[in-house]
């Protein structure tokens, strides 16, 4: 039977890294892997996007001003809930239709499959953007989980918001990456994430995610 591994982790956590260190491992070892990337590129959504930027966030930018950026964005959503639900309804339709036709000839093929961004991650983005309620947040997960496969295991690729600020020049600020570690952790008994201390040597996050991966790779 084939197995699905996930990949979690904030920005800077060196979830692509390890993802192409274990592909070509297992490709030496001739065990088969799918590599796939879910991260979402917006369609339906995209319009909605530059109408925000051009009203609502208008003089601001997430990236020189995070804070005020995510104030006027949080206040907009809080006050006017219903345009919050429409709006991640329709996020919600657009990484479900891109994403299902993307995954499909991976999912039926008979390779094992690692996935880097998938569902969780889209789930936990559209209820931080949109302000939803912690229920409406377990309505998306399982509404996802209606069309996608939950993965058998989920690696947390842990890094201090600090440390993983650093590595990469393109994350909005700290505090962004502090709320999507908060919100992954929030969910690491729902899908019994096995964490991964992200901060050691490149080498030895690999060796401690392949340990875990060949045992899994052997269970029938």
């Amino acid at each position: 039977m084939k197995k699905i591994i996930y990949l979690l982790g904030t920005d800077g956590a060196g979830k692509t890294t390890l993802a192409n260190n274990l592909l070509e491992h297992y490709k030496k070892s001739n065990i088969p892997f799918n590599y796939f990337y879910a991260r979402h590129f917006p369609v339906l959504l995209k319009i909605l996007k530059v109408i925000g930027r051009r009203t609502v966030l208008k003089t601001t930018d997430e990236f020189l001003n995070y804070n005020e950026y995510k104030s006027r964005k949080n206040n907009f959503f809080n006050k006017h809930k219903v345009i919050a639900r429409v709006y991640a309804s329709i996020w919600v339709v657009d990484y479900l239709l891109i994403t299902f036709i993307r995954f499909l000839p991976i999912r039926i093929s008979n390779k094992n499959i690692l996935i880097d961004r998938f569902y969780i991650d889209a789930a936990i983005n559209i209820t931080e953007s949109t302000c939803l309620t912690i229920s409406e947040f377990n309505t998306v997960l399982n509404f996802f989980e209606l069309f996608f496969p939950v993965p058998q295991k989920c690696f947390f690729i842990d890094v201090n918001p600090e440390i993983a600020f650093k590595r990469k020049n393109d994350i909005q600020s700290i505090q962004y990456l502090e709320e999507k570690r908060a919100a992954y952790i929030k969910l690491s008994k729902r899908y019994n994430f096995i964490m991964i201390n992200g901060e050691n040597n490149i080498d030895d996050v690999f060796i401690a995610v392949k340990n875990f991966v060949d045992r899994f790779i052997l269970e029938k």
